[in-house]
């Protein structure tokens, strides 16, 4: 006789497999969202980086991609502190992009890696929505204040006429400048 364990993650998610199946659909989103709660199932869902800048949501042409890369690079190279760009097309299963952003920021590590120098952007056009997150390290020269200010001076116009690329390179300067 072969005995098996399983841990109470593993039944659950046999449950929700079997659900699934069936075309339950309504009770295998529930229990899904139920179990997502649980944080090793919600990295999951969290991409790995594809570099300085992820592209996840195609939204930036190649030649765009690389401007911006360059632009991260250039600054990178002049200073101690580090910035991944991340554009997304869904959040699932976090509620705003900035929720995503956080969880995506310790999923990489981020404020631990570099002393906490790091900052990540994550924007959707999708959603018309971005996030700033920093290390602590950057923290004490960029505020909350200042994340806010510049999203709303100069990310945010751009983004409502559509033009996400102008809105993020024009953040980044900003965001770049105030670091030197």
């Amino acid at each position: 006789m072969i005995r098996v364990k399983y841990n109470l993650f593993q039944i659950c998610l046999l449950i929700v497999l079997a659900f699934s199946m069936f075309s339950c659909q309504k009770i295998t989103a529930t229990l899904t969202s139920y179990f997502v709660s649980n944080a090793d199932s919600v990295n999951l869902s969290l991409p790995a980086p594809e570099g300085n800048i992820s592209n996840f949501d195609q939204s930036l042409t190649s030649d765009q991609v690389h401007d911006l890369d360059s632009l991260i690079l250039d600054f990178e190279n002049n200073s101690k502190y580090r910035i991944n760009l991340v554009s997304v097309e869904s959040i699932k299963p976090y509620q705003t992009v900035h929720d995503y952003s956080k969880a995506l920021f310790n999923y990489w590590k981020l404020g631990a890696k570099n002393h906490g120098n790091d900052m990540l952007i994550v924007y959707s056009d999708k959603l018309k929505e971005i996030s700033i997150i920093s290390g602590k390290g950057i923290q004490k020269k960029f505020s909350e204040k200042e994340k806010n200010r510049i999203i709303q001076k100069y990310i945010h116009p751009a983004f409502e006429k559509g033009n996400f690329y102008d809105g993020v390179r024009l953040g980044l300067k900003k965001i770049i400048k105030k670091l030197l």
